[in-house]
């Protein structure tokens, strides 16, 4: 896990609060690399944070973002309406906010271009990510 003040990676294992102790956040599965991590839910979302200097986040990497697909906006817009159905103010936006690009992201942050298939399994390596659909 990587500390937002300082931009380092911890040395010892650290729990991830933003992931702990949420109602409908249960975790099946957790896949690591040198840099950054991933967190199946049991809902078939995948969340991801760390480095992203390869778009391996699920996310444009810095400086090459790229308008939404229609069915990926389509489903962007269902979740982002869902959420304020729940009036959650905490609720961010992921899509929106890392558009134009992001390099590190140092709190788990829902992959929402596979919103359109339940994952059922993911695996990583230094600069990939692979996710399995049903």
């Amino acid at each position: 896990r990587s500390n937002p003040a300082d931009g380092l990676q911890q040395s010892s294992p650290t729990l991830c609060e933003s992931m702990s102790h949420k109602p409908n956040m249960v975790v099946v599965q957790v896949a690591a690399a040198c840099t950054h991590s991933l967190a199946l839910l049991a809902t078939g979302e995948v969340w991801a944070w760390g480095d992203n200097s390869f778009g391996q986040l699920g996310f444009p990497r810095a400086g090459a973002g790229h308008a939404m697909s229609a069915a990926v906006r389509s489903t962007v817009q269902q979740d982002s309406a869902q959420r304020r159905t729940k009036r959650d103010p905490k609720a961010l936006d992921h899509s929106r906010a890392f558009a134009e690009g992001v390099d590190q992201i140092f709190t788990p942050a829902k992959v929402v271009s596979l919103c359109l298939w339940k994952i059922r399994s993911i695996a990583t390596a230094d600069m990939h990510t692979l996710a399995l659909a049903a």
